[in-house]
């Protein structure tokens, strides 16, 4: 794997088994605009919200 999958971290939901890779924000610690819509449409089209 390269340096480039550093930068992802993988979550999977105990109860349903579904994971989602979630990019780390660089070079700061301040999440992106984007990365919250994915992470909330993830939620959303799997029926976790």
């Amino acid at each position: 794997m390269g340096s480039k999958d550093k930068l992802v971290e993988r979550f999977k939901n105990e109860q349903t088994g579904i994971y989602i890779d979630i990019h780390r924000p660089h070079p700061g610690s301040i999440m992106k605009e984007w990365m919250v819509k994915t992470i909330y449409q993830h939620l959303k089209s799997n029926n976790l919200i």
